[in-house]
Protein backbone atom coordinates (compact mmCIF):
# COMPACT_ATOMS: atom_id res chain seq x y z
CA UNK A 1 0.00 0.00 0.00
CA UNK A 2 1.87 3.62 -0.96
CA UNK A 3 1.76 6.22 1.14
CA UNK A 4 -1.26 8.54 1.56
CA UNK A 5 -0.95 11.81 -0.18
CA UNK A 6 -2.23 13.43 3.72
CA UNK A 7 -1.23 12.84 6.79
CA UNK A 8 -4.88 11.74 8.51
CA UNK A 9 -3.32 12.09 11.88
CA UNK A 10 -2.53 16.12 11.26
CA UNK A 11 -6.58 16.30 10.26
CA UNK A 12 -9.40 17.54 12.72
CA UNK A 13 -11.80 14.89 13.33
CA UNK A 14 -13.91 16.75 11.22
CA UNK A 15 -12.09 16.45 8.44
CA UNK A 16 -11.26 12.88 9.18
CA UNK A 17 -15.54 12.33 8.91
CA UNK A 18 -15.82 14.03 5.67
CA UNK A 19 -12.87 11.84 4.35
CA UNK A 20 -14.89 9.09 5.37
CA UNK A 21 -17.94 10.09 3.75
CA UNK A 22 -16.19 11.02 0.43
CA UNK A 23 -14.30 7.73 0.40
CA UNK A 24 -17.65 5.54 0.92
CA UNK A 25 -19.12 7.80 -1.90
CA UNK A 26 -16.31 7.03 -4.14
CA UNK A 27 -17.23 3.48 -3.54
CA UNK A 28 -21.11 3.61 -3.61
CA UNK A 29 -20.31 4.65 -7.38
CA UNK A 30 -19.05 1.36 -7.99
CA UNK A 31 -21.02 -1.32 -6.24
CA UNK A 32 -20.09 -4.21 -8.23
CA UNK A 33 -16.02 -4.19 -6.98
CA UNK A 34 -17.94 -4.28 -3.49
CA UNK A 35 -18.06 -8.20 -2.59
CA UNK A 36 -19.81 -9.18 0.88
CA UNK A 37 -20.15 -12.56 1.91
CA UNK A 38 -23.00 -15.31 1.51
CA UNK A 39 -23.87 -14.38 5.43
CA UNK A 40 -23.84 -11.04 4.41
CA UNK A 41 -26.27 -10.96 1.50
CA UNK A 42 -28.53 -13.21 3.61
CA UNK A 43 -29.11 -10.38 6.54
CA UNK A 44 -29.10 -8.04 3.75
CA UNK A 45 -31.95 -10.10 1.73
CA UNK A 46 -33.87 -10.79 4.58
CA UNK A 47 -33.53 -7.26 5.72
CA UNK A 48 -35.15 -6.07 2.31
CA UNK A 49 -37.85 -9.01 2.85
CA UNK A 50 -38.57 -7.01 5.96
CA UNK A 51 -39.22 -3.48 4.18
CA UNK A 52 -40.81 -4.72 1.49
CA UNK A 53 -43.28 -6.60 3.38
CA UNK A 54 -43.86 -3.71 5.87
CA UNK A 55 -42.18 -5.77 9.31
CA UNK A 56 -39.39 -3.38 9.71
CA UNK A 57 -39.13 -1.01 12.08
CA UNK A 58 -38.05 1.97 10.93
CA UNK A 59 -37.41 5.03 12.11
CA UNK A 60 -37.01 8.82 10.32
CA UNK A 61 -33.45 10.41 9.45
CA UNK A 62 -34.41 12.91 12.10
CA UNK A 63 -34.69 10.50 15.07
CA UNK A 64 -31.83 8.39 13.51
CA UNK A 65 -29.70 11.70 14.29
CA UNK A 66 -31.09 12.21 17.69
CA UNK A 67 -30.55 8.95 18.66
CA UNK A 68 -26.75 8.94 17.55
CA UNK A 69 -26.19 12.38 19.27
CA UNK A 70 -27.59 11.65 22.21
Amino acid sequence: MNTPAIDINKLAPEERLALIGDLWDSLRTKPEVLHISPAQQKVLDRRLDELDSGDAAVISWDDAKRRLRD
